[in-house]
């Protein structure tokens, strides 16, 4: 998934140093944090930002799989969040319109769900040294099909 935004400067001068967003993601229903990082705006390699220009920022990552990555997800992203660059304004407030969240409702995805079928060992009676031929069937029971290799693992105790 990615996630963009954009960043405002809403001051009367250009900032000039480099800060860091920060992006956090939280399942509201399990209040698990899924994600939290910081994206650099290094004023070096992408310039200063003018007084009312934007820049669009974003940010690439993969849900979790499974339940963990369902339901309810709020994403929080603050500009500038180390206060790397000094803001002001005449009500003292310029901090305080840093951040913006959104909420979006996720879905559990399809997936395999591989079972045994069948198993069978032979010989019906067992002797040490002798050989022993198992065989097995697998059924996907899942929502979605199995799209790569995978091994099957046989255990004998």
């Amino acid at each position: 998934m990615t996630v963009r935004w954009e960043d405002f400067n809403n001051g009367i001068a250009p900032a000039r140093a480099t800060w860091h967003d920060r992006l956090v993601v939280v399942n509201t229903g399990t209040g698990a944090t899924l994600l939290d990082t910081t994206v650099l705006h290094s004023t070096t390699t992408l310039g200063e930002l003018a007084p009312g220009a934007t820049r669009l920022r974003q940010y690439t990552w993969r849900l979790p799989n499974g339940t963990a990555g369902t339901g309810t997800l709020q994403f929080t992203v603050t500009v500038d969040g180390y206060n790397g660059v000094y803001e002001h304004n005449a009500g003292g407030t310029a901090e305080a319109n840093n951040s913006a969240t959104a909420q979006i409702t996720s879905t559990l995805a399809a997936y395999p769900d591989l079972e045994v079928a069948s198993f069978d060992v032979a010989p019906a009676t067992f002797e040490s040294g002798r050989l022993l031929t198992a065989t097995w069937g697998v059924t996907n029971t899942g929502t979605a099909a199995v799209t790569g290799d995978f091994y099957d693992r046989v255990l004998v105790r």
